[in-house]
């Protein structure tokens, strides 16, 4: 009988400490986010909204459905990913860390329905060494791209990590000739502090005040002409300062508020903002 309360107690404790970690978690993301909450909601001891739990929630579902999305990548790359119409500006889509090119198949799937042909994703091999060297991958993709559809540049749609190789693409490999637009989707521009929990060349490479987004962003300028957009949400606890998300100089930031970092690919209401947006531009 004393062990079977005991068990009942280590049950109920340990679930206790986890709730206690997800509400310190949720505390820690707003004020982050402070601009989202008041001073009087900062001083509770659980400052926390039914929106704030339900978004971290939705964020969780999303994450743990992107850990089998590597059986997608054939799908995106072979299916959803086509060139039919020549003379039609092409799209890329290029994921963020870790992941691959299955993450933009709700993108995909929303610009095909929207009447778009040619719209191809990539998945960037050694994603996880120095972002420099990615980005010729994306250099030889637009330049097949080009070829394909004879059309003179692209749209390049970027989430995360993603972002920063196409902006090395752009910079410092005279991407800015062939990107007509770079929309990027929760990208840190100024960098992660979430990254530094990480080691890879890759994670370093987005450090705040690191001295790859240091060199990048002295030089934002080397951008042009290509137009950058920059898709963020206050809620993305994957880029910390939120602000970083935002366009490294005076361009145009488009905010979705309560969603996170993987919603910005999923979320349907973040789906339609940046259909709107690719839409725009044609």
């Amino acid at each position: 009988m004393l062990q079977f309360l005991w068990k009942i107690f280590l049950t109920l404790s340990g679930g206790i400490v986890f709730l206690e970690v997800v509400l310190y978690a949720i505390r820690w993301m707003e004020i982050m986010n402070s601009h989202r909450i008041t001073e009087e909601e900062k001083r509770k001891p659980y400052p926390i909204t039914w929106k704030s739990f339900r978004n971290w929630l939705i964020e969780l579902s999303w994450t743990a459905l992107t850990v089998p999305f590597w059986l997608l990548q054939d799908y995106v790359e072979k299916t959803l990913s086509s060139v039919h119409r020549q003379g039609e500006e092409p799209v890329l889509f290029i994921h963020g860390f870790s992941q691959n090119a299955s993450n933009g198949w709700r993108i995909m799937r929303a610009l095909r329905a929207q009447g778009y042909s040619n719209l191809v994703g990539m998945t960037l091999m050694g994603k996880y060494g120095p972002l420099a060297d990615m980005a010729p991958q994306v250099a030889e993709k637009v330049e097949e791209l080009c070829l394909k559809t004879q059309s003179k540049t692209v749209t390049i749609i970027a989430h995360s990590m993603g972002g920063i190789v196409a902006r090395y693409y752009i910079q410092r490999l005279e991407g800015n000739k062939r990107v007509r637009r770079l929309i990027t989707l929760g990208t840190p521009h100024k960098g992660s502090k979430v990254t530094a929990l990480l080691t890879v060349p890759a994670a370093k490479d987005m450090l705040v005040e690191g001295a790859f987004l240091e060199n990048l962003n002295a030089d934002v300028k080397e951008l042009e002409p290509t137009e950058l957009i920059a898709m963020y949400s206050p809620f993305d606890a994957k880029i910390v300062p939120w602000d970083s998300a935002l366009h490294p100089g005076q361009g145009r930031n488009v905010e979705v508020g309560g969603v996170g970092h993987l919603g910005l690919l999923f979320d349907p209401r973040a789906v339609r903002v940046l259909v709107e947006i690719v839409k725009e531009g044609v």
